[in-house]
């Protein structure tokens, strides 16, 4: 389990990280909208459909993500590594243990959570963007958060299990790289092949919040979406993929070999 220090660097890192990229972003904005929803739908939802496929593009894109799963990637097997003569001898049931792990990393990923968007208000704000409408801002500021703390809770589930059956390096890199096809896919054929793109694992953050009615189409940046698909569905469709990560893991952890 990574130490209280090192959590908390990874934390402002992506806290800063943030920061950054928000500002940048907010050049795109610069004389369109003041409107804080929107700068919370650039940043969180960001996409860059359209233009060219870049590797600043992918970053801005994927980095904010990645310094987040990085925090709870290895906690599963690190805690195993240290303590699974303790766990296991004292009668733990194995299949109990891991879904109460997973129950813990995503109450504090949702935690975190929190506290990052919470700053990002207080920094949107001070980047001069205001609340237009309450309701509208509020509906999609938990949209996002509930969207985006799926999509990375469901990384952190699948880095967790890779790394019970290899390393801990190999399991997020190897989450990292699922992530990025995932978006490289949805910017390639999002206009050509949509069934395709609407069902890959990763972008339902993107997907669902850019359909939302309350989104400004008149910004070029949140003009696009696949008509119909909502943020129900989405939240349905990353739940039944974590409900399958966890049996998957009840069962690995069932059959793993301790040393």
């Amino acid at each position: 389990m990574k130490n209280r220090y090192n959590k908390l660097t990874l934390i402002l890192l992506n806290i800063f990280t943030m920061m950054f990229i928000a500002k940048i972003l907010s050049g795109d904005l610069h004389g369109i909208t003041l409107d804080i929803k929107d700068i919370f739908i650039y940043y969180y939802s960001h996409t860059f459909l359209g233009e060219k496929i870049t590797i600043i593009n992918i970053l801005i894109s994927v980095f904010p993500i990645i310094i987040m799963v990085s925090i709870f990637a290895d906690e599963v097997s690190i805690e195993l590594e240290k303590n699974a003569t303790y766990i296991f001898t004292r009668s733990v049931n194995r299949k109990k243990w891991i879904t109460r792990k997973f129950i813990h990393i995503f109450i504090s990923l949702i935690k975190i959570e929190l506290i990052q968007f919470s700053i990002s208000f207080m920094y949107f704000s001070a980047l001069g963007y205001r609340i237009n409408d309450l309701k509208s801002s509020l509906v999609i500021i938990i949209e996002l958060f509930i969207l985006t703390t799926l999509t990375q809770y469901i990384l952190i589930v699948i880095s967790s299990l890779v790394t019970l059956k290899t390393s801990n390096i190999y399991g997020y890199t190897f989450c990292n790289f699922i992530f990025l096809i995932n978006i490289l896919i949805f910017h390639l054929f999002y206009f050509t092949k949509q069934t395709l793109v609407q069902y890959l694992p990763f972008t339902q953050y993107i997907l669902s919040i850019q359909e939302n009615i309350l989104v400004n189409r008149n910004i070029r940046y949140l003009s696009n979406f696949i008509p119909g698909y909502n943020f129900t569905e989405a939240v349905i469709y990353d739940i039944i993929i974590i409900i399958t990560l966890i049996l998957v893991g009840r069962k690995i952890i069932e059959k793993h070999e301790f040393y």
